[in-house]
């Protein structure tokens, strides 16, 4: 809601991941989707992660060369 006005009807995740929904309607998005959306530039995979835990698995296995993560071409 924007002043009164429905400005987003679709999942959480998806309205969260929104900037202008998100700016429009006064609202920080949480950090994991900031975080998320950062990384994914270079790191497709985490494009979609929601969860701190799952975030900190990945971002790990990324450190240590594991096969979790591919950095893009």
């Amino acid at each position: 809601l924007a002043e009164g006005e429905l400005i987003a009807d679709a999942p959480a995740d998806s309205v969260l991941r929104d900037a202008a929904v998100m700016e429009r309607a006064s609202l920080v998005p949480p950090q994991i989707h900031e975080l998320s959306g950062r990384l994914a530039a270079d790191y497709p995979a985490l494009a979609e992660v929601t969860c701190p835990a799952e975030m900190a698995r990945l971002v790990i296995d990324l450190a240590e060369g594991g096969p979790g993560v591919e950095k893009s071409a």
